[in-house]
């Protein structure tokens, strides 16, 4: 039986899923840690959701940003090619040749 090979999409899910358990493995030490310190647990909890509400708001500039540098490239290259449309002359024959040396 041949196993099919993951997509990208899938590599990406699962590596994304791996960095989430990491973090949040991370993030249960460190609350207890603040609680041995003899921090009370909803300041730790408090932290806690300020650093993931944190996490994902830098994530979301990061995508926005992203979209909207594509979005001025798209917006860029579709004025160009219209523009480079509407210049074109529809000269014909020596018309077309005179035109181009007066203005060269």
């Amino acid at each position: 039986m041949e196993t099919e090979r993951p997509t990208r999409a899938a590599r990406f899910g699962k590596g994304a899923g791996r960095l989430w358990r990491k973090y949040v493995r991370r993030e249960a030490a460190a609350i207890y840690w603040f609680e041995g310190k003899g921090i009370p647990r909803y300041v730790s909890n408090t932290l806690a959701w300020t650093i993931r509400v944190s996490l994902l708001l830098v994530i979301l500039l990061l995508v926005g940003s992203l979209a909207v540098i594509i979005a001025i490239a798209y917006v860029s290259n579709k004025l160009h090619v219209d523009s480079s449309e509407e210049s074109e002359e529809w000269a014909i024959g020596t018309q077309k040749r005179n035109e181009d040396r007066w203005f060269h």
